[in-house]
């Protein structure tokens, strides 16, 4: 989160160039942070959408549920390309096993539009 708040600051907030999507992967609806998450998106000015995944929802949650994996991170307005970079951040085994490899398939490359932290 902090990554990503560094760099919405960072940019131009008269940019019209296209945003950002994140992918916020949680146990549950308690462990979202809605106030962090909430300012993130009125500080970036429309350039970023949220996608939440939850692993353990609870019954009455209607968003994505499971783990992010290669077919939610294909469901990214962003496709691989000169243009666009992704960033990882997140428990080191999660992003070695499960968001660099389908990245690389997907067409990214390790360190030349991809970094994980």
């Amino acid at each position: 989160m902090e990554t990503a708040t560094l760099w919405l600051k960072a940019r131009n907030d008269t940019s019209t160039e296209p945003g950002s999507s994140l992918a916020d992967a949680n146990k549950g609806e308690e462990d979202i942070l809605p106030k962090e998450l909430y300012d993130f998106q009125i500080t970036s000015k429309d350039h970023l959408s949220v996608t939440h995944v939850l692993s353990h929802p609870g019954d009455g949650w209607e968003g994505l549920k499971g783990h992010v994996n290669e077919e939610i991170i294909k469901k990214s307005p962003f496709k691989p390309d000169e243009e666009s970079v992704v960033f990882l951040c997140g428990p080191p085994v999660i992003i070695q096993k499960a968001g660099l490899p389908a990245l690389k398939r997907w067409g990214y490359g390790e360190d030349e539009n991809m970094f994980g932290f």
